[in-house]
């Protein structure tokens, strides 16, 4: 394990990492937490992975969980368990086993990545290239969803573009919505946009469309997302904030200097 111009240290059994530049070369059995301007993960992490940061890369395997903030995002890497993130720039790249909670300015899951339990999702612009194994609760600015989602999907925002396909039964609230050649929905759908009536042509495999004035986002509100999953966004992200902080607390004078 590599870490230039800062400390590591142990606490409880957990292993944390401070300073601008971190690279983790050798595997980790216990919790990591790290801190720093540049921060490279290139071994397994075999507990959870707390981490905040300006540019972070994740390009070995997580067995548990993942509770991240930063500027720019890579998840190269496999994860064990949950992910909850917020940043700039979010790619993800590999294979997550539970759910994804993720909110950031761009978001992007890569067509390789599959999501094995919920994506609760928000951000400016948002594009879904590969497969959510259980339900999607999306908010956005632009949503771009050219992925798979093999249970739910409900989303409320701006510009949505739908080119996939939704497995389960599909709630789409947002000012333009624009049903691709290769949209897919094999369930009921539920919709409002300012166009009013749209044709879903050869998406509707199984199931009808509705026109549901109910679904209409009221200008200068918040409306990426109903009360109950803003609150569950708050609660999670609120987590990995805590951490930050207790790591800032204890070691006050390492967090200055880096």
């Amino acid at each position: 394990m590599l870490c230039l111009t800062g400390v590591n240290s142990m606490l409880n059994g957990q292993r944390l990492e401070l300073g601008k530049h971190i690279t983790i070369t050798q595997a980790v059995n216990e919790n990591l937490y790290t801190t720093g301007e540049n921060i490279t993960i290139n071994a397994p992490i075999y507990g959870d992975l707390v981490t905040a940061g300006g540019t972070i890369t994740i390009n070995d395997t997580t067995q548990k969980d993942i509770l991240l903030a930063g500027g720019t995002v890579v998840f190269n890497g496999y994860t064990g368990d949950d992910v909850r993130c917020a940043g700039g720039n979010l790619y993800v790249k590999k294979d997550i086993k539970g759910d994804l909670v993720i909110t950031g300015g761009t978001v992007i899951i890569d067509k390789n990545a599959t999501i094995g339990g919920n994506l609760l999702i928000s951000g400016g612009e948002i594009t879904l290239n590969g497969t959510v194994k259980g339900n999607m609760r999306g908010a956005f600015a632009k949503f771009t969803m050219n992925g798979r989602v093999e249970k739910d999907m409900d989303c409320k925002g701006g510009n949505l573009i739908v080119n996939g396909t939704v497995m389960g039964t599909s709630v789409l609230s947002a000012t333009d919505i624009e049903i691709g050649d290769n949209a897919a929905f094999n369930d009921n759908v539920r919709y409002w946009n300012k166009k009013g009536s749209l044709d879903f042509k050869q998406a509707m495999k199984k199931g009808q469309a509705t026109y549901d004035t109910s679904l209409e986002i009221e200008t200068g509100h918040w409306y990426f997302v109903g009360w109950m999953s803003f609150m569950a966004v708050i609660w999670y992200l609120g987590t990995a904030t805590l951490m930050i902080f207790l790591t800032q607390f204890l070691f006050s004078k390492t967090m200055r200097r880096a």
